[in-house]
């Protein structure tokens, strides 16, 4: 994106506070809008290689992602090579009950409506673990970065 006409713009003695609430006002809309877990799947799809840590979901939401991914339930994921397609998909899965456990957790005294992807509360461990080995697998990717791009 070239910031270059909106500097200019901003530094133009005729840039009033009316054009940049509006223009603040854009960007608000568009986050707003946003869906929740947009970033957690962004995130998880450009640095994150799941399939290693798969097993540490519980049973159950192993079960839902494969049965999603049109796999056999008695077949390890670590074992096969998935195509891009599934690759896409499994980390979409991952990201939403990760998204969907934290909401669980957090909003657990509001209004929260379950969806079914939730970690269930006794395997919480095995999330925590999958937490950690994707926590490390970002500061890695972060690591491996340009200067320019690492936060």
């Amino acid at each position: 994106m070239n910031m270059e006409p909106m500097v200019f713009k901003f530094s133009d003695p005729g840039c009033t506070a009316h054009y940049m609430d509006t223009l603040l006002d854009i960007v608000k809309g568009y986050r707003d809008n946003q869906k929740d877990d947009f970033l957690s799947i962004s995130v998880i799809q450009t640095c994150i290689d799941v399939v290693p840590d798969f097993y540490h979901l519980p049973k159950t939401l192993q079960k839902t992602v494969k049965h999603q991914l049109g796999i056999e339930e008695k077949v390890k994921i670590e074992s096969i090579a998935l195509p891009n397609e599934q690759q896409i998909s499994l980390k979409k899965q991952v990201a939403h009950i990760l998204y969907s456990t934290r909401n669980s957790i957090v909003h657990a005294k509001s209004n929260y409506e379950p969806n079914g992807l939730e970690c269930p509360p006794d395997s919480l461990e095995e999330v925590n673990q999958m937490m950690s080995s994707i926590g490390r697998a970002l500061i890695q990717w972060n690591e491996n970065q340009a200067d320019y791009i690492r936060v």
